[in-house]
């Protein structure tokens, strides 16, 4: 066997190798100490070893032909489409084969695939890919179809409330005649069993919310409904293959945290704390110093799995009555002790469990069965949608909550006593993002070792071309601390480039920061390679208004900010929500005003979209958030005497007001707001701006994200009123693609919902409740034509999109991290895109009106633009790359003088090219 220093001299010189385990070494004792950190150190050679010896001699040979000088090389030409492995399927094959044939069919002109998480996961429903592992696909699909007869899934494949009462029947007759019936012992069917076959329907029956994939049990093995680890193989050698490593988190049902709630671990590799210590952080207000991305609470409870006794929860509450029984109390009805074994949830506003809300909704019968209003008993909670936490009289304490179903207090204290010894010990575990995710721990030598690992498993996907960092400055996590972009978690991110760099050079690091523009520009302030978001919703807003201010300023921040070495990913809609963090709403140098901003939320959720919110410290609001609230809402002249309702130690600070007094509620502030104004408090709460702020300071809450397709995220309706016809509904769709895929020297991007031309999966949402759901489509292949759409959009969108993408991939004006490019605005709704490379130049010019708009533009005063390469173009003329019979209407002069006169239809766009490489 080669040892591990000459395979990496086949990819690197012995001066580099040195240099770059010296760093490594060096930040790891600043990280863990001397102690761990060299133990560290030798889990990274040793990692880097088995993965290079895994790779084959030409694998080898591509890692070391890769060209550090050229990074970016590899990806030019390429667009990427970002997919989740299931955005379209059959019946008959695993989803990444469907996939791939869908892009090679219909869109060719892809070149990249950002695969979506891949990994194994939980799942809310039964699909045939679920039994291929052990039936053949015909013989799957209809196991599927008598699950539906038999009343164990419903039409939505879903497992149905009957499952439970079905089990034993399922096991002992419906299933295994089933198999006798159709299952013969050969190929595919020779695993199947009436055991695998239940092993999946429990899963699924206690399915949690897995955040769209990003909450995966291990990153070992490819979900089996997806494909294998080979179908990832087979894709890199035709596609630029992006995979996503979430390297904060796993699935709360992952093996390592089971082995702890099992007594089989010590649970390092996580953040797990105490009852006890969890009361002393929330009475400190520690936990409020975290920065938070969601709703969610940080930290979620759990129970260890007893030691002895029963295993389900009807048993455990029969085992609770036992003990009443031992003290001289009546027994309880089962849900209600099933419930108090989930009160501590309740009365933290904790995430819960498929098995947690089965047992809430059974008390919530039994509080109707002894006629008490569920009102009496609980609120809505504030930072959990469709949840239910304790009103004020019943949330003091265990004893007050019985109270309120007459209930004395010896059965709190007999419960307590018993509690953990039937039910299992509590513990509070660290959840950044939601109930389902919990943390790794990148400060113990258990969770970095699950880093690394974690590492190596997605790098063994094949010859990759990048890999995204999902939400990669939560990486350092401290009870107490921001937890964001923290000193400590960027130097373990330059451990894991240095660490790709030395074994997997060619495969670049993909920065994902959901911030503000700025905030990602100074993040990259040394270079690399970045997600963007802040075009997302500034493209929108600057159609819906039919102006182009949004991209003006986006463009000039972009310009001002962004560092050369930079190289930015971007696309028009992500696979999640629409980011507000992108657009800075709430900074002083953001993309759009406050007012632009609840313009484009309103209409957003005409089209059925939903804002989401992220929770923040109430009683405090940045300062930077106040004075852009300030200038909006009209209040500067009384800006001092505002100031004067805050903490004079926090205005000193310049980072973040305190309220003096913090129980105020909304109407008071408005109240002191209108004293200091002399303003109405209806009028004021009418104002965007100063509504964003008390939302913000009383009420504890941001918009983070607005959850919709980008289809449904532009108006049905011209600023002036007009309807906007199937047809130019499309055309508008692909000019914003095109304004995207050509708006920089970048790497561009275009989601899969995109490429269809989706609206907002209204059924999708109301099926799951969650607001990203509206924008994470599973497309049933059988139910679409794609090659002969019939419906008016469809039929004029895909036409246009394919031509936009075709022609920018064999644009030389293009080169992904080259400063060579410019936008302009000509007049109030036609922009130009410049792009220039190698003596290439493009002008591609779009008009944001539904209206017919002439122009003129002097080529004098753009960029690289000389008296000689004008007199070629005068000579030579300017070329259209747009089939005129997608693109009708458009038409062009060159002057003598360097004068361009154009015509642009309602959504129409020109694409002039001048340059020999084309």
């Amino acid at each position: 066997m080669v040892k591990r220093i000459e395979l990496i001299h086949l990819i690197h010189d012995e001066e580099y190798i040195n240099q770059a385990f010296g760093r490594i070494r060096k930040l790891l004792s600043e990280l863990y100490g001397d102690e761990q950190g060299v133990a560290n150190y030798r889990y990274i050679e040793e990692s880097s070893n088995r993965y290079l010896e895994s790779l084959s001699e030409r694998e080898l040979q591509l890692a070391a032909a890769f060209n550090p000088d050229k990074p970016y090389e590899g990806l030019k030409g390429k667009i990427f489409a970002i997919c989740y492995p299931d955005n379209i399927y059959d019946d008959s094959s695993p989803t990444l084969k469907t996939l791939e044939e869908v892009l090679q069919t219909y869109f060719p002109a892809i070149k990249g695939i950002h695969i979506l998480p891949e990994r194994l996961m939980i799942h809310p429903d039964i699909w045939p890919q679920d039994f291929f592992r052990f039936l053949s696909p015909e013989k799957a699909l209809r196991l599927v179809e008598y699950l539906e007869e038999q009343g164990v899934l419903d039409e939505n494949r879903y497992i149905t409330d009957a499952y439970g009462e079905l089990r034993v029947q399922l096991e002992e007759k419906i299933l295994p005649e089933w198999l006798i019936n159709h299952e013969q012992k050969t190929g595919n069917d020779a695993g199947a069993s009436v055991g695998n076959i239940l092993k999946i329907l429990d899963e699924v029956n206690n399915t949690h919310f897995n955040d769209g994939g990003f909450s995966q049990k291990t990153r070992a093995i490819v979900d089996p409904r997806f494909g294998t680890v080979q179908d990832i193989h087979t894709l890199t050698q035709r596609y630029a293959v992006m995979l996503d490593f979430v390297v904060n988190h796993l699935d709360i049902d992952n093996d390592a945290l089971e082995k702890f709630r099992n007594g089989k671990k010590t649970g390092d590799a996580f953040i797990i704390i105490a009852p006890k210590r969890y009361r002393e952080l929330k009475e400190t207000g520690l936990i409020a110093k975290t920065f938070r991305p969601r709703p969610f609470p940080l930290f979620t409870g759990l129970r260890k799995h007893p030691a002895a006794g029963p295993s389900d929860t009807i048993a455990r509450a029969a085992a609770m009555n036992d003990r009443f029984s031992e003290t001289g109390l009546d027994h309880l009805d089962e849900r209600l002790i099933s419930f108090l074994s989930i009160y501590y949830k309740v009365e933290n506003d904790q995430g819960l469990t498929a098995e947690d809300k089965r047992i809430f909704q059974d008390f919530l019968k039994f509080l109707r069965e002894i006629k008490i209003v569920k009102s009496t008993v609980f609120t809505d909670s504030v930072i959990q949608p469709q949840q239910l936490v304790f009103s004020e009289e019943a949330g003091c304490s265990m004893s007050e909550f019985l109270k309120c179903l007459n209930l004395p207090d010896s059965y709190a204290k007999s419960f307590n006593k018993y509690d953990d010894e039937i039910f299992g010990e509590k513990f509070f575990v660290y959840t950044t993002f939601s109930e389902s995710q919990v943390d790794l721990n990148p400060v113990s030598e258990a969770g970095f070792r699950m880093i690394i690992d974690d590492l190596f498993l997605l790098l063994s996907g094949g010859n990759l071309a990048m890999m995204r960092m999902d939400a990669i400055k939560y990486l350092w996590k401290e009870i107490g601390k921001r937890n964001f972009d923290m000193s400590e978690g960027n130097k373990l991110i330059e451990i894991i480039r240095l660490l790709m760099a030395l074994v997997a050079p060619s495969v670049l690091p993909l920065d994902e920061i959901n911030s503000p523009d700025p905030v990602v520009y100074e993040m990259g302030r040394d270079g690399g390679f970045s997600y963007l978001f802040g075009q997302v919703n500034s493209v929108v807003a600057a159609f819906n208004e039919g102006s182009l201010l949004p991209l003006k300023r986006f463009y000039e921040t972009m310009k001002e900010r962004c560092p050369s070495n930079l190289v930015l990913f971007v696309m028009l809609s992500t696979h999640d929500g629409r980011s507000v963090q992108g657009l800075g709403v709430q900074r002083t140098d953001g993309n759009v005003s406050i007012d632009q901003f609840y313009k484009l939320k309103e209409v957003v959720e005409k089209r059925g979209g939903k804002p989401k919110y992220r929770s923040v410290p109430a009683g405090q609001v940045p300062t930077d958030t106040f004075h852009k609230v300030s200038t909006e809402g009209g209040l500067d002249n009384w800006k001092d005497k505002i100031m004067s309702l805050f903490t004079e130690a926090s205005v000193k600070t310049k980072d973040q007001l305190h309220l003096k007094n913090k129980a105020l509620d909304r109407t008071e502030l408005l109240s002191e707001l209108s004293d200091i104004t002399g303003r109405p408090a209806a009028e004021l709460s009418s104002v965007p701006a100063i509504d964003y702020f008390l939302q913000w300071i009383i009420d504890g809450r941001t918009p983070y994200e607005l959850c919709c397709t980008s289809r449904s995220a532009f108006s049905s309706h011209d600023p002036r009123g007009n309807p906007i016809i199937p047809e130019h509904e499309a055309w508008r769709l692909a000019l914003a693609q095109l304004y995207v895929l050509t708006l920089g020297q970048v790497v561009p991007a275009i989601y899969f919902n995109d490429l269809l031309g989706l609206e907002n999966d209204l059924p999708g949402y109301k099926l799951t409740g969650k607001p990203r759901d509206l924008n994470r489509h599973k497309t049933y292949l059988p139910k679409i034509d794609l090659a002969y759409p019939s419906d008016p959009f469809t039929a004029a969108y895909l036409p246009r999109l394919n031509t936009i993408l075709k022609i920018w991939n064999n644009d030389g004006a293009f080169y992904p991290g080259s400063s060579q490019f410019e936008f302009k605005p000509i007049g109030e709704t036609v922009f130009l895109n410049h792009p220039f490379a190698d003596g290439n130049h493009s002008f591609i010019l779009g008009n944001i009106a539904n209206r017919e708009v002439k122009i003129q533009l002097d080529l004098k005063t753009l960029s690289g633009i000389n008296n000689g390469i004008l007199k070629l173009m005068r000579e030579q003329g300017l070329e259209n790359k747009l089939d005129e019979a997608v693109f009708p209407g458009a038409g062009y002069q060159l002057k003598d003088d360097g004068l361009l006169e154009a015509v642009l239809p309602p959504f129409g766009a020109l694409w002039l090219k001048y340059g020999e490489k084309t």
